[in-house]
């Protein structure tokens, strides 16, 4: 009789450690189809999309909100114009440049952390200097639009060109 009794409590405990078991297994399997799930869902509202997206130099007006096509200097060495509107902070067009420029227009003017900022005025334009060992940005206000020019150090001649040509 013990034995069978000693059998028993074999069977009773192993079945505790495979409900167990099942359990555990039964609740990561509900934890990964409730995250694909969300997955799923988030990309299907455009969650993961880049808010960045191409798009004509004739729509410019639209995304800042203009009557009419703003001064964009050097066009013809225009590589991809770009709109950034993620729905909350307000929409800037982005210019990439042939020589590696880069201009961000926007309604809105802008800071740029970490960079070292000074105040100058080239050809009667009012511009933020800022300037870390590896990028400068001149940025001015023209026409009710904040232009600002990214650029490598090296390409100084070629930016002040750029904002001498936004008369």
């Amino acid at each position: 009789m013990q034995h069978g009794i000693g059998f028993l409590r074999y069977i009773k405990k192993r079945s505790v450690c495979n409900l167990k078991r099942y359990v555990l297994i039964a609740a990561l399997a509900i934890v990964l189809f409730v995250g694909i799930g969300i997955y799923f869902l988030a990309k299907l509202y455009g969650f993961f999309d880049s808010p960045l997206s191409p798009i004509a130099q004739s729509d410019i007006p639209q995304v800042l909100h203009l009557s009419e096509l703003p001064v964009i200097p050097n066009s013809l060495d225009i590589v991809t114009v770009e709109k950034y509107d993620d729905g909350f902070t307000s929409p800037f067009v982005k210019i990439q440049y042939k020589d590696g420029i880069a201009l961000k227009m926007t309604s809105k003017s802008g800071t740029y952390k970490d960079m070292e900022l000074e105040n100058i005025q080239i050809d009667g334009h009012y511009i933020e200097w800022y300037r870390s060992n590896d990028k400068q940005v001149y940025s001015t206000k023209f026409n009710h639009i904040n232009y600002s020019f990214e650029f490598a150090p090296n390409l100084n001649d070629q930016v002040i060109d750029y904002l001498k040509s936004l008369k």
